[in-house]
């Protein structure tokens, strides 16, 4: 039901990017769609000041696909919004500091809606722009899954974990790229604001964070 809503809400979506084209042209500003791909280096973090700590100790390689749309598009000023299918977790290792120590993979897939209400393009250039982007997100879990071994034995699927995960999520974004034509790259930081467990209390602080490399072709 998720991906066949998510498929349809694409398919929309890209549709307003045909009526888009000209008035790139034409210099008006007009809502222009586009599909975007990202490269995801995922992992939980628990005090704020970790949030722009790079690279990390033990980082997950995961994947972001969705579409964009620029909602206003001036040469010096954008607002933009996203839904994505975002994924995201982490390896860790827990420990109540006496005999047990947990091991955890995790795998969290979320549909992700982003707004960035502030977008600053400083050189004005329709060909070639740089930007600034700040905002926000919110996504609700649709998939969790997580892979733990106590004290090294063998893994087994941790199901308490996977129901204890909250299933809504929010935070906020920064955004450093540039534009190239009908084109974009950016580098990305998102950082959770809640927890993301619920009643663990080994785990009850941990959040997550996403540094991205995102391509979007409009």
């Amino acid at each position: 039901m998720t991906k066949t809503l998510f498929i349809s809400i694409c398919i929309v979506l890209i549709s307003t990017n045909l009526q888009g084209q000209d008035s790139l042209k034409t210099g008006r500003s007009r809502a222009t769609g586009g599909i975007l791909f990202g490269a995801n280096m995922v992992q939980f973090y628990r005090a704020n000041n970790d949030i722009f700590k790079f690279p990390f100790k033990k980082p997950v390689w995961q994947w972001q696909v969705g579409v964009s749309v620029d909602a206003i598009n001036t040469r010096r000023y954008g607002l933009r919004w996203e839904l994505l299918y975002n994924n995201k977790g982490a390896n860790e290792t827990f420990s109540d500091k006496i005999s047990t120590t947990i091991d955890s993979k995790v795998n969290l897939s979320y549909l992700q809606f982003n707004l960035f209400p502030i977008i600053y393009k400083p050189l004005g250039n329709r060909k070639f722009n740089p930007f600034l982007a700040l905002g926000g997100y919110y996504s609700y879990l649709v998939k969790s899954k997580y892979s733990s071994q106590v004290n090294g034995t063998t893994p087994f699927i941790d199901d308490v974990a996977s129901k204890n995960t909250l299933k809504q999520d929010y935070g906020v974004d920064l955004s450093l790229g540039f534009y190239f034509k009908k084109v974009s790259l950016e580098y990305r930081i998102e950082a959770g604001l809640p927890k993301i467990l619920n009643q663990l209390e080994t785990l009850s602080s941990i959040k997550n964070k996403t540094h991205s490399i995102i391509f979007t072709v409009r």
